[in-house]
């Protein structure tokens, strides 16, 4: 994320709350936030999901190369004891049966690189601009 001050901490409690075997469970962070608000808010909401014993912290970098992409690389780094890998946009809010709805399409076929689901914007009625990008998404996905 990016200075995603009003988002960040959501996302990462809901990412906390998905059901999934916590010896094979880690919530990563990515964070090339510089404004010091939004990382208190990550840090603060990382440290909640420490105490209540969830593996869970924020990976951050020296400089932005690459933007999401070159964060992602970098965090993969650091997940190799992991099977599955699922990436989440600051904005998102996945059910906490997420995972057990995704992963078995992965798993149940050697072909399939990546599962892509739908989902929703959280904020449809904050703007006109809001409300566009949810129609068209909505429009897209039921193309697709």
């Amino acid at each position: 994320m990016f200075n995603e001050r009003s988002v960040c901490q959501g996302i990462i409690e809901h990412a906390c709350k998905l059901e999934w075997p916590r010896d094979r469970f880690c919530v990563q962070v990515l964070d090339d936030s510089t404004d010091e608000e939004t990382r208190r808010l990550v840090d603060e909401k990382c440290q909640e999901c420490i105490e209540q014993g969830i593996n869970c912290y924020a990976l951050r970098r020296t400089n932005r190369k690459g933007y999401k992409a070159g964060a992602m690389k970098d965090g993969t780094k650091q997940l190799k004891d992991f099977d599955y890998i699922a990436v989440f946009d600051a904005d998102f809010r996945p059910k906490s049966d997420f995972l057990y709805r995704t992963v078995p399409y992965i798993h149940s076929n050697p072909h399939i690189g990546y599962v892509q689901a739908r989902w929703i914007f959280t904020n449809p009625d904050e703007s006109l601009l809001t409300r566009a990008q949810e129609i068209n998404l909505n429009f897209h996905m039921k193309c697709e």
